[in-house]
């Protein structure tokens, strides 16, 4: 009776001593889970983030408005749903990381919708017609910049510090463009011609040709062969 009742012993005890590692098997995976879905959500965040810092610096730049309102999608909603120590569920984080992805892609086009429209403008404004009238090495230089800030322009992975950059490029170039010479009225017009139309060789003077090379301006110009 007596070695019935220790066989009767142990074998409860060993299926607690199951159940219990069954148990934390169990608290194991769903800590994994959350960790996952945790990772998700900041990832998500880091994002948006992001996006944040190119508006913001946008807006400080620029002085334009980007509605900024959907910032708070997802993640006040998680944090409720988490408030007194529960444990949002799948559906719950997944939900909060589609609304704060939604989030950063509508801040990001305003972004860039604003920066683009404001930075082709600033650069159109340049006055890149005095460009041939800079000293060789300062062209180079000069060209360089004008190159850099119609990359930014145009970036498709925008970054807060490159809106900086390209203020600070904007203003040197700037600044050096309007304290070079006028160009030639001569030079304008024969610039003016090559922009407008596309002309032959016999639709230029020989003078006009040695002005496009006088002003290193030569190497701009595209030279090609009809074919019939």
């Amino acid at each position: 009776m007596t070695d019935s009742i220790s066989v009767l012993d142990k074998a409860d005890i060993l299926r607690g001593e199951v159940r219990r590692l069954e148990l934390g098997q169990q608290g194991e995976q769903q800590a994994q889970r959350v960790r996952q879905r945790v990772q998700a959500v900041r990832t998500a965040l880091g994002q948006l983030d992001s996006q944040l810092r190119v508006a913001r610096a946008v807006v400080k730049e620029t002085a334009h408005d980007i509605d900024l309102s959907s910032v708070s999608h997802g993640h006040n909603e998680l944090a409720r749903r988490a408030e007194g120590g529960a444990l949002p569920s799948d559906s719950a984080f997944n939900a909060a990381k589609q609304k704060i992805e939604k989030a950063a892609a509508s801040i990001r086009e305003a972004a860039y919708e604003v920066w683009r429209a404001w930075a082709a403008e600033r650069i159109g404004a340049l006055p890149t017609h005095r460009l041939p009238m800079l000293k060789q090495a300062d062209l180079a230089q000069a060209r360089a910049r004008l190159n850099e800030l119609r990359k930014i322009a145009s970036s498709n992975s925008l970054a807060a510090p490159d809106v900086g950059i390209f203020v600070n490029i904007l203003r040197q170039l700037s600044d050096e463009l309007h304290h070079a010479p006028d160009v030639p009225i001569e030079l304008v017009s024969v610039l003016d011609r090559l922009t407008r139309q596309t002309l032959t060789l016999k639709d230029l003077l020989d003078e006009e040709i040695q002005l496009l090379r006088r002003f290193s301006i030569d190497h701009e110009i595209e030279v090609r062969r009809k074919t019939s």
